[in-house]
């Protein structure tokens, strides 16, 4: 191949201009190289100066005015100086006018990517980059539908619970999320175990029904409220108020079966209006006319339950001497009984104790011995009963205008509302002047004035 250089020098004034073209007559810039494309045999291309790096480190000539020399390192021999502590590979090198830099093309060496927390970092060469791995994060949920969309780009919809289960077995429950298994929780049974309740409860049952059945063949109290304020006996068919062991269909004796002691325990009858024969026969019901009655029904008409219970009735009579002071209430005591039925009487006191709630007719007469009367003066035969705490009193007054001697006495009778446990006894009062002795008997003819009778009605 010919070879042609070309130089031309242009010379203007005192600056010079030189341009060198390698096959060209026409170089465009300072060194102009042209190939030969066409001269396939012939290679192209520009060798610079070709040093090993032991050889490039003794050069020690390179300063400011060789910035932009190029050099080809073509082993990596011997150890590297100041100015070659880039030369790390076989390659070509320029001059940056303090140290060798290698000619990298854009490609790296070398290139590493680490993340620390949310922030990544890129090594190129030596060289840091850092950037945010996630700017934003949304997160969103319909039903049972969660979308996630991270830096704007959003990912497609899943599922949150694809399944779902509970497992009960005994008082025990497990949850099955998504195939996962909770812990077993011990729920409180009442069916398997006792316990408290923690607070107010109510049952609305609706339009169902509540039913508790029993296929006990002994024993009682099959279930119970409060101990035994009410107790059921499955087996028997009974029921007990204030009783564990009910002898008949519903029983509220708290010793029930007592022949002799029944303990205590009562029932309240309310009043209706209903036609005996819609209550049926056997029913009973409280009627508040005639002072209060109990009837039952024979299917037909209400009719009164007659009470077989022994009314009290006490018969005395005074025997012995009492002497009653002028102007002064004296309680007539020290009676003799003649009939008691129910013991209800203390002949020593004169007090009558009623048995129960009711009315009861009380009569007294007395008489005093014969003596002398003052003018205007009176005598009171009294009957003073409790009633509701306080004291209360019935009276028969003898009045007597014009004195003289006479044997002066008095009579009362009278029905009285007691209350059970509240008593009535007989008193005397006079003003006849001074002290008078009861008409007590000494002979015949004194016997039976002084007389006290309760009947209850």
């Amino acid at each position: 191949m010919k070879k042609i250089l070309t130089t031309i020098l242009c010379i203007t004034g005192f600056a010079t201009y030189a341009q060198i073209g390698i096959n060209t007559t026409s170089p465009k810039a300072n060194l102009d190289v042209n190939g030969a494309p066409t001269e396939t045999t012939t290679p192209d291309g520009i060798i610079p100066p070709k040093l090993t790096r032991t050889q490039l480190v003794s050069k020690t000539a390179y300063g400011a005015n060789q910035t932009g020399a190029l050099v080809y390192v073509t082993d990596l021999s011997g150890t590297t100086n100041a100015t070659t502590t880039n030369v790390t590979a076989v390659g070509m090198y320029y001059f940056d006018g303090s140290v060798w830099q290698r000619l990298n093309n854009n490609a790296s060496t070398t290139h590493s990517v680490s993340s620390s927390g949310n922030v990544l970092t890129s090594t190129v060469n030596g060289q840091d980059a850092t950037a945010n791995i996630v700017n934003s994060v949304t997160n969103t949920s319909n039903n049972n539908v969660f979308t996630t969309a991270v830096n704007g780009v959003t990912a497609a919809n899943v599922n949150l619970i694809n399944s779902n289960s509970l497992v009960v077995s005994n008082n025990t429950i497990t949850n099955q999320l998504n195939g996962v298994n909770s812990n077993a929780a011990t729920v409180p049974n009442l069916y398997t175990t006792n316990g408290t309740i923690s607070g107010n409860r109510t049952v609305t049952m609706g339009t169902n029904t509540l039913a508790f059945t029993s296929t006990a063949t002994s024993g009682t109290s099959h279930f119970t409220v409060d101990g035994n304020t009410l107790s059921v006996d499955a087996v028997n068919n009974r029921v007990g108020i204030g009783s564990n062991s009910p002898v008949a269909n519903l029983d509220v004796r708290t010793n029930a079966g007592s022949s002799t002691d029944p303990g205590a325990g009562y029932i309240g009858l309310g009043t209706t209006s209903t036609a005996a024969n819609t209550a049926g026969a056997g029913a009973i019901r409280y009627n508040t006319s005639g002072g209060g009655i109990i009837e039952y029904s024979n299917g037909v008409v209400w009719n009164t339950l007659e009470s077989e219970v022994q009314k009290s009735i006490v018969i005395a009579k005074k025997s012995s001497s009492q002497s009653v002071a002028n102007n002064s209430e004296t309680n007539i005591t020290g009676w003799t009984e003649n009939t008691d039925l129910n013991g209800d009487y203390n002949p020593s006191t004169g007090v009558f104790t009623a048995p129960r709630t009711g009315s009861y007719v009380v009569s007294f007469s007395f008489n005093f011995s014969n003596g002398s009367i003052n003018n205007n003066s009176q005598v009171e035969a009294q009957l003073k009963y409790t009633s509701g705490g306080s004291t209360q009193y019935r009276k028969s007054v003898v009045s007597y205008p014009v004195g003289g001697t006479a044997q002066a006495g008095a009579t009362i009778s009278f029905t009285i509302q007691l209350d059970a446990g509240e008593t009535v006894r007989p008193s005397v009062w006079h003003s006849l002047g001074g002290s008078r002795n009861l008409r007590v008997p000494g002979s015949i003819y004194d016997d039976g004035f002084i007389n006290f009778s309760v009947v209850e009605l």
